[in-house]
């Protein structure tokens, strides 16, 4: 899985295909090798409530999706959800009892039981297209059921071992449908009348709609399940094919991606830079290789001086292994990582008023001025409702179009606020030495045993050497073995 960078946006809202079945069952497992490598500090649930430190907060999680990703939409609908439940769950109990849960298993046996009836009526010709595609997620289904129902169960033990208590010391809620009088208990049935209802509608209209501004990537047939789902009922599970698709999405994609792109201390110009210093290191100790090779041959050199290209090769490997992750290892001893092109800009009047010294000053005491831990809801982004997440129009994008390619590169930095990020920074930089190492040692290992070549004479050089034991000048046939080396070219060495 490749590193990704911000880029300049050419269309505020990408089209992306809808997420399907096989799709999501990939997200599943891309999620359970994601957990091997992931500390439980950093874990997607841990995330999403906030608990983890820059650069890996929420608020950063939410910037890398609408910049990066430019796919947001699947975080801010299952931040809703979990919202939703959770104010679900507030109800007393005599009010969930009038929501009725929508079971998908149910929905399958009548959808398959009108399939039959028209099969039956008209034919062979029609296709069971009816048949959802459930079974797969049965038991993920059940046991956010059974969490429901059993959170539901403690609810009504405890609202009737408080029974005794006077009616007016309940707390009111102010719900999106009117009160009813008493003794009218059946119009709360009907769904113009449920909890939430206009809650729901306006999450239908604006994540469940194809042509919504914060549409899912919903397919046909999980627009039609929650349109028939939420037709009957509020209940939290009616909205659960849209919810599977964001949480296994987020789960086995973009969360993994999130946290690689964290790991990363530069950002695309420098990684660029890095990775074209450690292939002019990588070259020249090749040039160095050769060059050694010839002077052996031309200036009786010792063959040994060939393993001083391991000093070019070992630190241009490292270089080159880190940048793969994005990831400087000057920056990475110095605990610091450089800021995101939409982190920490200075305000538009000082971008107007002031040259590029100035620009430089108030963008590094902007950052020094920002807190470690800001209010997640201070982003548009992180609020259910509002426009699409489409950001060519906001201003520090201009800024940063404007922006030298020097300073580009040399960006300011700020240091690493969470803990588990330098933990997995410490195992790229150790990767990387390791590799630098086996293969700048096994070069020059090599090197060492290439035959020298002198390129004035265009012969190869058969290295031996001049000092025949005396002892074996006695023994026969080490005469001529002798004689042959002297007629063969050779050097010393």
């Amino acid at each position: 899985m490749s590193l990704k960078f911000y880029k300049t946006p050419k269309e505020d809202h990408p089209w992306r295909s809808p997420v399907q079945d096989d799709t999501c069952s990939r997200y599943a497992a891309a999620a359970a090798r994601a957990k091997k490598w992931l500390p439980p500090t950093l874990r997607f649930e841990q995330v999403v409530r906030n608990h983890t430190m820059p650069p890996c907060s929420l608020n950063d999680f939410m910037d890398y999706l609408v910049y990066v990703e430019q796919n947001a939409e699947p975080l801010q609908f299952f931040l809703w959800y979990c919202g939703y439940v959770q104010s679900w769950m507030e109800l007393d109990a005599h009010e969930r009892a009038l929501v009725p849960r929508w079971d998908p298993a149910d929905a399958e046996a009548r959808a398959a039981a009108k399939a039959d009836a028209n099969r039956k009526r008209r034919g062979p010709r029609v296709a069971m297209s009816g048949r959802y595609r459930r079974a797969r997620n049965a038991s993920k289904v059940s046991n956010i059921l059974e969490i429901l129902d059993a959170d539901g169960e403690e609810k009504e033990e405890k609202e009737l071992l408080g029974s005794a208590s006077p009616a007016s010391s309940r707390p009111s809620r102010n719900f999106s449908r009117p009160s009813a009088p008493p003794g009218t208990v059946e119009a709360w049935i009907s769904p113009p009348h449920q909890p939430f209802r206009d809650e729901v509608t306006q999450i239908l209209n604006h994540y469940v709609d194809p042509s919504a501004p914060r549409s899912l990537g919903l397919t046909l047939r999980d627009r039609a399940a929650i349109a028939d789902a939420t037709a009957h009922t509020t209940h939290p599970t009616s909205l659960l094919p849209a919810f599977e698709k964001a949480d296994a999405i987020l789960r086995g994609h973009l969360h993994p991606n999130f946290i690689r792109s964290s790991i990363a201390n530069t950002n695309s110009p420098t990684t660029y830079v890095l990775r074209v210093s450690a292939w002019l290191l990588l070259m020249l100790g090749f040039s160095a290789a050769a060059a050694l090779n010839l002077c052996t041959a031309r200036f009786a050199l010792s063959r040994y001086w060939r393993i001083a290209p391991f000093a070019l090769w070992a630190p241009g490997f490292a270089i080159l292994v880190a940048a793969a992750d994005g990831l400087s290892i000057s920056l990475y001893f110095a605990g610091r990582r450089q800021l995101r092109p939409w982190e920490a800009q200075p305000t538009p009047a000082e971008l107007e008023d002031a040259s590029w010294r100035g620009r430089r000053a108030a963008r590094r005491a902007t950052a020094a001025a920002s807190p470690a831990g800001d209010d997640p809801l201070r982003k548009p982004s992180l609020r259910t409702f509002g426009p699409g997440n489409g950001f060519r129009s906001e201003w520090w994008v201009r800024a940063y179009a404007k922006t030298g390619l020097w300073w580009r590169i040399f960006e300011t930095t700020r240091p690493v606020g969470e803990g588990e990020v330098r933990v997995l920074q410490d195992g790229v930089v150790i990767t990387a030495f390791i590799w630098a190492f086996v293969l700048a040692g096994g070069l020059a290992a090599g090197s060492v045993f290439v035959p020298a070549f002198d390129p004035w004479t265009m012969k190869q050089i058969v290295e031996a050497s001049t000092e025949i034991p005396t002892s074996l000048l006695h023994q026969r046939g080490t005469w001529k073995l002798y004689l042959m080396l002297r007629t063969e070219p050779r050097c010393n060495g």
